[in-house]
C-alpha cells in the first residue's frame, strides 16, 4: 500500500509544469512563485485605491453639509473615475454632487448617472 502512494503522481505532474524533463514545456516552480509575488501587490493596490476612494465618495455624500437632495443609489471607482448613479431634486443638487465628488482624493473625473427627481 506504501508503495501505491509513493508513485501516485502530483497534479503538478499530471500538467506537466514541473516536469523537469521536457524543458520546452516546464515552467520551473521558482519563476511561478516570483510571478505572483511580483505582481499580486501591483493588482491589489489598484483594486484598494479605487476601493477606498469609493468609501470616501460615499462618506462625503452622506455628510450633512455636502448635498441633501441628492440619493446615490451605487457608487463604483475605477482607475480613478468616480461612477454615481440615484436621483437629484434638481439640476443644481446634481452639479452640486459632482462637485462635491469631483472634490474627493483620488477621483481624477466623475461621471454622473443621475435622474432628475424633484419629489424622489
Amino acid at each position: 500500500m506504501a508503495d501505491d502512494d509513493a508513485q501516485a503522481p502530483s497534479r503538478g505532474a499530471d500538467l506537466g509544469l514541473f516536469d523537469m524533463t521536457n524543458r520546452a514545456r516546464a515552467v520551473p516552480p521558482l519563476v511561478l512563485f516570483m510571478l505572483a509575488v511580483v505582481m499580486t501587490p501591483a493588482l491589489a493596490a489598484d483594486l484598494s485605491d479605487d476601493a477606498r476612494t469609493a468609501d470616501l465618495v460615499i462618506a462625503r455624500l452622506a455628510q450633512p453639509d455636502a448635498v441633501a437632495t441628492v440619493h446615490p443609489a451605487r457608487v463604483v471607482v475605477r482607475d480613478g473615475v468616480a461612477i454615481i448613479e440615484g436621483s437629484a431634486r434638481n439640476r443644481y443638487a446634481l452639479a452640486a454632487a459632482v462637485r462635491v465628488v469631483g472634490q474627493v482624493p483620488g477621483v481624477r473625473r466623475v461621471d454622473a448617472r443621475m435622474r432628475i427627481e424633484p419629489n424622489p
